[in-house]
């Protein structure tokens, strides 16, 4: 008996709890933020049924208000899932708008982004594609220059996508890698990265001068 009453008090949690689940993962899903661990995650989701319950009590209210229908168990269940993806979205968006750091930073408030780390603020703030000279392990004169299309999330895992790209030589003298149209260099093999000034004015080449 015990342990029916454990076993229903547990899918109970759960079933509470789902809604949050659904927004965290909502949020890992949208954004570069790397997954906490699982009692993380338990508390962010707990933290994410706030607003999710609030929306579900005003959502009652509407019904009863408006009068459009029966305020039933799969109603709510329905309007709780749907207001938990909301929330999730919203606060992707949020976090990847750099919001409200942007408005705490402009009141002195805090220095601190949104973003997860450093290395991801400094890529975001480029409009894509930007151009880029990746530093390669092995040779400190190892160097590739092109156009980012895309970028890791994190400087130890991912890939960057290279157009345009060229090897630098130490006098910064180019050879293209004709015909390659795209290239892949692993983040894991790059020591650092400069990010190229734009320029008003491109060459005929479509590659910023150097």
């Amino acid at each position: 008996m015990g342990s029916e009453f454990f076993k229903t008090d547990v899918i109970e949690i759960l079933q509470y709890l789902l809604p949050g689940f659904v927004a965290t993962w909502v949020f890992y899903g949208l954004t570069a933020h790397e997954k906490a661990t699982p009692f993380e995650r338990v508390v962010e989701a707990m933290i994410f049924l706030v607003p999710v319950q609030v929306g579900v009590f005003l959502s009652e209210a509407f019904f009863e208000v408006y009068g459009l229908g029966s305020w039933t168990s799969n109603v709510k269940f329905t309007a709780s899932f749907g207001i938990a993806v909301g929330i999730g979205v919203l606060f992707a968006y949020c976090a990847n708008h750099d919001f409200p750091h942007t408005l705490l930073r402009n009141w002195e408030w805090t220095k601190r982004t949104s973003f997860p780390s450093e290395w991801y603020s400094a890529f975001h703030k480029q409009t894509s594609p930007f151009w880029v000279v990746l530093h390669l392990k092995g040779d400190d004169k190892k160097r590739i220059y092109g156009a980012a299309e895309e970028f890791p999330d994190q400087p130890y895992t991912g890939h960057f996508i290279l157009m345009h790209a060229e090897w630098l030589d130490a006098n910064n003298q180019s050879t293209k890698l004709d015909p390659v149209e795209k290239i892949l260099v692993p983040a894991k093999e790059v020591t650092f990265v400069e990010l190229v000034k734009p320029v008003d004015s491109m060459p005929s080449d479509g590659n910023p001068a150097l």
